[in-house]
């Protein structure tokens, strides 16, 4: 990231990107329900202002008036169920011919390298922590904000910039490659605040961190 003269200034831009992704990460992995609406709520009341551009704030303090059983119909019609008219391949390799170069990364060895086991992410469902494969959108976003969050916690600077760095080459070379392709797809096809939001957070993610980098 672009770091600046002020090491408070570089860890809170740090950690508001930790949240961002870990919040992200949280919605692809946990079936929504009332802790995801509340605290998609509060970001988007945090946000509004800080982000006036972005809808998707906005969208994330709307989505506390949706129905629970609703959104839980969606995230599975979204990620999970391959008939669903509404289904949007959440795997890296499943985005089409249109990904463009540089060619995407082999994730395993890096996470393997990082001590990152997807399987291994807190209150996991039983369906996520099988499947089998690692380029799901919720693993990778997950990835990122372990990454940024252990660098806040490390105390030794060369060791939080080998994080820091590894952050920007996972996202650089792999995750805005098709992150958001991806989010523009379940933008279109979301029915609800929730996932509009969800969508839109993604791509903003994918686009905007890879322009606030630069080692």
């Amino acid at each position: 990231m672009n770091r600046s003269e002020n090491p408070a200034t570089d860890e809170q831009q740090d950690d508001a990107w930790a949240r961002l992704f870990d919040l992200a990460a949280t919605l692809y992995l946990h079936e929504p329900g009332e802790a995801q609406l509340k605290r998609c709520r509060i970001m988007g009341m945090a946000l509004t202002d800080l982000l006036p551009d972005e809808t998707f704030p906005q969208l994330f303090q709307a989505a506390a008036n949706e129905e629970v059983v609703t959104l839980q119909q969606e995230f599975f019609d979204h990620l999970f169920v391959p008939v669903s008219t509404h289904y949007c391949p959440p795997y890296a390799a499943m985005q089409g011919k249109d990904i463009p170069a540089p060619p995407l990364l082999d994730i395993r060895p890096l996470f393997q390298e990082t001590g990152f086991d997807p399987a291994h992410l807190k209150g996991l469902p039983a369906y996520l922590r099988g499947l089998g494969r690692v380029d799901y959108i919720g693993f990778e976003l997950a990835f990122m904000a372990i990454l940024l969050q252990n660098a806040l916690l490390e105390k030794e600077a060369e060791n939080r910039e080998a994080l820091l760095q590894t952050a920007d080459l996972f996202h650089e070379k792999h995750l805005r490659h098709w992150a958001a392709d991806f989010s523009s797809r379940l933008d279109e096809k979301a029915r609800s605040s929730y996932f509009k939001g969800c969508a839109q957070l993604t791509g903003y993610l994918a686009t905007t961190f890879a322009c606030a980098t630069d080692f």
